[in-house]
């Protein structure tokens, strides 16, 4: 028996457009009151393109809320 080979070859076409929101090897720290540094983000990369749905999940303490005020300029 032999094997059956379609001719027909089918191509993805979706053309992308450059993304939304891009953050690329962001890091931030805060000072505390005794003058430690507290990480918030290390070394985070995230691209977010037009009509994408994200979500930030972690355990609490992981720099959530920092991203997203990096993101909106506060």
């Amino acid at each position: 028996m032999e094997a059956f080979h379609s001719p027909c070859v089918f191509f993805e076409t979706t053309i992308r457009a450059p993304p939304r929101i891009v953050l690329q090897d962001v890091i931030k720290s805060f000072a505390t009151s005794d003058g430690k540094s507290v990480l918030a983000a290390d070394w985070v990369n995230l691209s977010v393109g037009d009509r994408e749905l994200v979500a930030l999940v972690g355990p609490s303490g992981w720099g959530k809320p920092t991203l997203l005020r990096l993101i909106a300029d506060l």
